[in-house]
């Protein structure tokens, strides 16, 4: 599964989002340019480019910039609705198929997306064209399922929208409901449906995951993972886990090593790295152990992501920091010089995260002079726009330019919701009732504990947020509102989607922690119980959450 990006785009030759923010498609003007598809026609200029921009934003989302990727192609051609072809390496969407998405109005550009996004899968994959009936159809579940996953990481809304899709397509080309070696028309749609039920469930498994590791709830949020990875065990889950286990490792370093608390690549949290007071290594037996129990699960994930994909980045990072960390410094240095050959001359934010390792590598080792060495590495990561190393050379400088105090600390609502009143009298007698029926979603047992979470999502009365539901019992639950893309309204400073980087910490001030993500990173701010997630240096999405035993 290729496990979240809008983009403002020019209006006259790419995909658009309109006043009221639904996704369609750019329009032709009077004078549209054209472009020649690979059998001489012409194609408009706007609709390549249409599909360039959704087809960059699902290899974004999937991480594939350390690999070589496919042709995405627009062709006038009738013949195959969409293709992928080894051989050429291509996807080829043609033009017919193209209006047909256009044609779904405020689903057209998920619809392309959702297109795309499947033969994507099938490339990845190498689904062949000559597997029997019963493989072929094992291979558009899966294509329909983990492409739903891909496109709505990339931010698109695709639940729904494959099943309408496939019923205009037999329609406009003239397909009939049979053929023989391929699922029927009936039995496509309903997998389609099946498919976006189990999406939807899947993905809210997946977005609560992520905001518990951004607010520190680990276990939690390993369960969840677990969950999906126990449907898909995909390298961006492995990863993800990870990620987690590598989170939980770095509290138990962080009380057990004295000195300055460098930051990684996967984390900064300004809170606990720029305090003072740690506690000696040899008194923090138990903690010791549990710091290297949980990056060691760190690096076996990681390097089980990596036989799924050798060239998946994220994963060598982690690899290399769980290695430091470890203190296998040979090891982490041979991490790090693979991690290398992924990155071109031009990357700019790759050689900055290259730099970064090299100097928490070098730091680390803890030679005499070695600070001097790490801070030069430091440097050249932050010359590349590497924030995190700026933060490092703040650390050992003990400059700290990073101010603790929140500068609001007023509870954020969403669009009038009764969060905290929601959240009070939300129990197992009323959880049934309380959540939208088809989005409910089938117990979970966590831990070694096997403690079970009532999962679920509201949508019921929202007309731009959804609701995110754990709940274990009255004393452990928690409530989280997000946006949608199409949502307008604004934070109680004034911050809404679209609002840059900048704008939020202008308004809010140092976050109390950061996580970093494959499209940019998560803010969270505790005392107003609000993260924001950052995409391309703006807001994406929002989320205002509470928490009974937790943060508060």
């Amino acid at each position: 599964m290729r496990l979240l990006l809008f983009l403002l785009l020019p209006l006259s030759t790419l995909a658009q989002y309109s006043d009221d923010h639904s996704c369609h498609f750019a329009v032709a003007t009077a004078a549209t340019a054209t472009a020649e598809d690979l059998n001489g026609y012409s194609v408009p200029l706007y609709k390549h480019e249409t599909v360039r921009q959704v087809y960059a934003k699902l290899c974004l989302a999937a991480g594939e910039n350390n690999r070589p990727l496919p042709g995405c192609k627009l062709v006038r051609r009738e013949k195959y609705v969409a293709s992928f072809s080894f051989k050429l390496k291509q996807i080829t969407i043609e033009e017919k198929a193209y209006d047909l998405c256009a044609s779904l109005g405020a689903d057209s550009l998920n619809a392309l997306a959702a297109m795309i996004s499947h033969e994507l899968i099938h490339f990845y994959d190498r689904h062949s064209h000559e597997a029997d009936e019963t493989t072929k159809r094992n291979q558009e579940w899966t294509a329909d399922l983990e492409g739903g996953i891909l496109a709505q990481r990339a931010g698109y809304q695709v639940y729904g929208v494959q099943a309408k899709l496939i019923n205009s397509v037999y329609s406009s080309y003239g397909l009939p409901a049979l053929m023989k070696g391929y699922p029927s028309q009936d039995e496509r749609v309903k997998l389609a449906e099946k498919v976006s039920t189990q999406l939807e469930r899947l993905w809210y498994r997946f977005k609560l995951a992520n905001l518990m590791s951004v607010t520190g709830d680990y276990d939690a949020a390993l369960a969840y993972y677990q969950s999906v990875a126990d449907t898909f065990p995909s390298r961006e889950i492995l990863q993800n886990l990870s990620t987690v286990y590598a989170l939980r490792g770095l509290e138990y370093w962080t009380k057990i090593t004295d000195g300055a608390h460098i930051v990684f690549p996967f984390e900064l949290d300004p809170e606990s790295r720029l305090s003072k007071g740690y506690a000696a290594p040899d008194t923090m037996t138990m903690e010791r152990i549990e710091m290297q129990n949980n990056l060691n699960n760190a690096l076996s994930l990681a390097q089980q992501a990596i036989q799924l994909d050798e060239n998946y980045m994220p994963a060598r990072v982690n690899k290399a920091c769980a290695l430091m960390l470890l203190r296998r410094f040979d090891e982490a240095d041979k991490a790090v010089r693979e991690a290398a050959v992924l990155v071109s001359d031009d990357d700019d934010a790759g050689n900055g995260l290259l730099a970064l390792l090299r100097g928490n590598l070098i730091y680390l080792e803890g030679a005499a002079d070695n600070q001097k060495k790490a801070v030069k590495q430091w440097t050249i990561a932050k010359n590349y726009g590497s924030s995190l190393a700026e933060t490092n050379l703040n650390i050992v400088s003990n400059t700290n330019k990073i101010t603790l105090t929140q500068i609001t600390g007023e509870r954020e609502k969403m669009d009038g919701f009764p969060i905290d009143k929601y959240l009070l009298n939300l129990n197992i007698y009323d959880y049934s009732t309380a959540l939208s029926t088809e989005n409910k979603l089938p117990v979970i047992n966590v831990g070694a504990s096997e403690e079970k979470h009532y999962t679920g999502a509201r949508t019921k009365d929202l007309k731009a947020s959804y609701i995110l539901i754990d709940f274990v019992s009255e004393n452990r639950k928690s409530v989280w509102q997000c946006t949608r893309p199409d949502h307008r309204t604004e934070t109680l400073n004034g911050i809404s989607i679209g609002s840059t980087e900048q704008d939020v910490l202008d308004k809010y001030g140092p976050p109390s922690g950061i996580v970093q993500t494959p499209l940019g990173r998560y803010l969270l701010y505790r005392k107003s119980m609000i993260i924001f997630q950052i995409e391309n240096g703006r807001v994406g999405e929002w989320v205002v959450y509470r928490m009974v035993n937790k943060w508060g």
